[in-house]
């Protein structure tokens, strides 16, 4: 009977080691995601007002080429 309790300690014991491990895996990964999908918002940002700084000053000619 001893033993089959000891058998069953030392399986909630590796459970609880996997699930430490995966779980700070997971926080790294997410961390690494996180970072990548920040540069990506950047860069989208970047451009859309790089291209609206573009446009105003074509408006800007044509309104000056116009008066």
């Amino acid at each position: 009977m001893s033993n089959k309790v000891f058998l069953l300690l030392v399986l909630i014991v590796i459970l609880f080691i996997t699930d430490v491990i995966v779980s700070a895996l997971d926080e790294k990964q997410d961390a690494q995601r996180l970072s990548k999908v920040t540069f990506e918002l950047n860069s989208a940002v970047e451009s859309i007002f790089n291209g609206a700084l573009v446009s105003s000053e074509v408006m800007k000619e044509r309104v000056f080429v116009i008066v």
